[in-house]
């Protein structure tokens, strides 16, 4: 695909005057992280030196609990929404991270974590957090809250047009949704857009889409490509190539505008191919797992919060806090090993290697045979699940 954006040092002082005419406390603390950033470069790279690879993001998912019921959410196959990431091992997350290797920035998804974010960006001031959002909690009095902490960029979820909004997220989500970027913008908060493209609101870049929300005020938006991997997952709303092409030539007209959009999956030579495991990212969930990419339920062996309270170390193993995972467990090794080896401009595991993904699973499945997974995937049903899984996708590759 070519869908190549490119982004350089003049893009990033344009970024920043338009953070400065939206918030000074957010411009002045995005420039502090890029110095930040400057003077943190000797730590990863005598992180990557050592250890092969260095994560620029960590993204937690402090809770799977969420008002809305959305089609296909990856987290809404969760067992538990009860489940809660204490605030110790976040903290601790962030900190370790950020004093071992300097990361760049955190991700906060779930669930709806919009209250956790609240209090993780307050308790840790000096630190950058984008939030993913379906947007329908925020208020006015949320707003404000947001605005003065200046280190909280929101994300707001959108599926396009109302009728697909609300055939996905709910009657009247679109409405709520569009009410709080207003809120947003009137209250000075830099936020931007989360849009997942499928095959059936790929048409939204014909009429004018991005032009809507850049109206509205959003400065950046993540772009995603649907995985079907969630609840319910429809391999029918699988988007096709021409589809893929079609978001990347649509954020490729808005270089040199205000308007910031990301798309790592159909854009490959961004990140030079996948970035699990710690490669660039990881995600931590509720309960302390640690998975190679919020896409993939296969999590590693060792658990953070485990890790943390010592759990390991009684054991005697030397695995006593986050970095210690990332370098030894063994799961988190075999799936860097696996993305490495892959052509960058097939990036993802899931739907553009369909084939690698089940032998992948099958790899993994022999190595943790009593692991959770191992027993799913070794079972009647996982093998069929997967052996279809295979098959859809590649004939979906094939459109």
């Amino acid at each position: 695909m070519n869908t190549q954006l490119t982004f350089s040092i003049d893009d990033l002082g344009k970024f920043l005057h338009t953070l400065e005419k939206r918030s000074e406390k957010s411009a002045s603390l995005m420039k502090t992280k890029f110095e930040e950033l400057v003077r943190g470069s000797l730590k990863r790279w005598d992180f990557k030196r050592k250890h092969g690879f260095v994560p620029t993001n960590v993204t937690f998912s402090p809770t799977y609990w969420c008002n809305l019921e959305c089609l296909d959410c990856y987290s809404g196959s969760s067992d538990d929404q009860r489940e809660t990431l204490n605030d110790e091992t976040t903290d601790r997350a962030i900190n370790e991270s950020s004093e071992k290797w300097s990361t760049l920035f955190y991700t906060i998804t779930g669930g709806e974590s919009l209250h956790h974010a609240l209090k993780i960006a307050k308790r840790n001031p000096d630190k950058l957090f984008q939030l993913y959002t379906n947007g329908t909690l925020v208020t006015e009095r949320i707003a404000e809250r947001i605005a003065q902490l200046g280190n909280l960029f929101p994300l707001v979820s959108i599926e396009g047009s109302q009728e697909e909004t609300d055939n996905v997220r709910g009657g009247g989500t679109y409405q709520k949704v569009i009410d709080a970027m207003d809120i947003l913008t009137e209250k000075n908060v830099v936020w931007g857009i989360a849009f997942t493209l499928t095959s059936n609101n790929a048409d939204v870049y014909d009429n004018g889409f991005l032009d809507d929300f850049i109206s509205k005020g959003a400065l950046v938006g993540r772009f995603l490509t649907y995985m079907p991997t969630g609840r319910e997952a429809d391999f029918e709303r699988v988007p096709s190539s021409e589809q893929r092409n079609k978001q990347g030539e649509a954020l490729r007209k808005t270089n040199g505008t205000e308007f910031y959009g990301l798309d790592y999956l159909n854009n490959p030579g961004l990140l030079k191919g996948c970035q699990v495991s710690g490669l660039r990212y990881f995600h931590i969930d509720p309960k302390g797992e640690i998975y190679p990419c919020v896409f993939l339920p296969i999590p590693a062996v060792f658990n953070l919060s485990d890790a943390y309270d010592g759990v390991y170390s009684r054991e005697g193993l030397d695995v006593n806090c986050l970095e210690d995972i990332l370098v030894r467990d063994p799961m988190l090794r075999l799936s860097r090993e696996i993305a490495k080896k892959r052509d960058y401009r097939k990036c993802c595991l899931v739907i553009d290697n369909p084939d690698e993904f089940r032998e992948a699973c099958s790899q993994l499945a022999r190595n943790f045979p009593r692991s959770e997974f191992g027993s799913f995937f070794e079972s009647g049903y996982g093998q069929q699940l997967l052996e279809t899984y295979q098959e859809r996708l590649l004939e979906f590759s094939r459109r």
